[in-house]
């Protein structure tokens, strides 16, 4: 059995890119929705549910926006498909933990760093790719929502 592996050492795509989409996209996420939506009666921000409805939303974007953008991927279609169908999980079951447990942040972020330092430097299958890449999206986008929450 041949396993194919992707070289990404040296490349800084990998590491950054979902990092700032995930950023990006939480920010972008709060804003359509003060912006776009009346928030109903619970539904404010400050409240659990307000919260969690941005929350969402930003990772809506995320994915959505991410898989168009997947196309800029320097591999073949196979690859890039293989990528995606662990990435994406990995940001819905991240997101839907984060709802739940609050401290599931710390956990992406380890798992985000080590994954970086001990992966990056190996060729790699895409499904590690994949999660490695999802990660980094979870980070960006939980950071991102921090840091637009205090900001805006």
């Amino acid at each position: 059995m041949v396993v194919e592996r992707v070289d990404v050492s040296g490349k800084w795509w990998p590491v950054a890119a979902p990092a700032i989409l995930g950023a990006v996209c939480a920010v972008a996420g709060i804003n359509l929705w003060n912006a776009l939506l009346d928030p109903s009666a619970g539904m404010e921000e400050g409240t659990l549910a307000g919260d969690g409805a941005r929350l969402l939303f930003g990772a809506f974007l995320l994915l959505n926006i991410g898989v168009l953008l997947s196309v800029l991927m320097p591999f073949s279609t196979h690859i890039r498909g293989r990528v995606l169908k662990t990435a994406v999980p990995t940001v819905i079951i991240g997101s839907i933990l984060q709802l739940g447990i609050l401290c599931c942040m710390f956990a992406y972020l380890i798992g985000w760093v080590g994954a970086t330092t001990l992966w990056a430097e190996q060729k790699m299958e895409p499904e590690r790719l994949g999660i490695w890449m999802g990660l980094g999206a979870l980070v960006g986008l939980l950071f991102g929502y921090v840091s637009a929450y205090f900001v805006l």
